[in-house]
């Protein structure tokens, strides 16, 4: 579990980091365009870029705390051992559709090897690399969720419904 641990320090510091970055480059953009007639070039790359990595490594980080959105007022309302059932199945389409996206996005990766940001010049790779390290982040948090409830998603602060037994 120290690995985990360190895995969620890690991707939460980078948050944090893009997060700085994105806004950082935002206000910057902003501040020069209002006082001068000049703009800075890369300020949108680097947002846009910095955004896409938050999005996908935030997706994991939601999951962990059980914040997606989710419909689950039918669910709450059946026995417990069907709705863990329901769980399990539901875990297994979402791990099929994360291995897609991680499988789609190897080409992508590949692909951006050759290319560079047209502003930046950075590499593309980088920035494709977002939807497979997003991808296999949230796999590891659903796959901890299922088998380690106590080291996976955390309770959704929500009302209470009778148990049904």
């Amino acid at each position: 579990m120290k690995i985990i641990h360190g895995l969620r320090a890690i991707v939460d510091v980078f948050l944090v980091t893009a997060f700085i970055l994105m806004f950082g480059a935002v206000l910057a953009q902003v501040a020069v365009r209002t006082f001068t007639p000049f703009s800075i070039v890369g300020t949108e790359e680097i947002a846009n870029y910095s955004q896409l990595w938050l999005v996908m490594m935030g997706a994991g980080v939601a999951l962990r705390f059980g914040r997606h959105v989710a419909v689950d007022v039918l669910v709450t309302l059946i026995p417990k051992r069907v709705r863990s059932w329901i769980q399990i199945i539901n875990a297994m389409f979402i791990f099929w559709f994360l291995a897609l996206v991680f499988k789609g996005s190897l080409p992508l990766i590949d692909m951006g090897a050759f290319q560079k940001s047209p502003a930046l010049g950075l590499p593309m790779w980088a920035v494709y690399a977002s939807l497979a390290a997003g991808a296999v982040y949230m796999m590891i948090e659903l796959v901890l969720s299922l088998f380690c409830p106590e080291q996976g998603a955390e309770p959704v602060d929500q009302q209470t419904i009778p148990e049904q037994v």
